[in-house]
């Protein structure tokens, strides 16, 4: 149990983990709102970078990086 408790207090990279899981289903539930301006997914690549937003669908906007 102490080696699990350590883990948990020790790793940097626990909380991230379940932060970006909220933060998927957040945005998940904000897509396809009609009207809505709000971003919900975002990409990088080494070129480029693109955005979803929730009223347009499944259209990316795509532009250099």
């Amino acid at each position: 149990m102490q080696t699990a408790l350590r883990f948990l207090t020790e790793s940097d990279y626990f909380f991230l983990r379940l932060a970006m899981a909220a933060a998927k289903a957040s945005a998940d539930a904000a897509r396809d709102i009609p009207g809505s301006s709000v971003v919900t997914a975002m990409t990088i690549s080494c070129r480029n970078y693109a955005i979803r937003v929730s009223g347009l669908g499944d259209r990316w906007f795509l532009g250099p990086l």
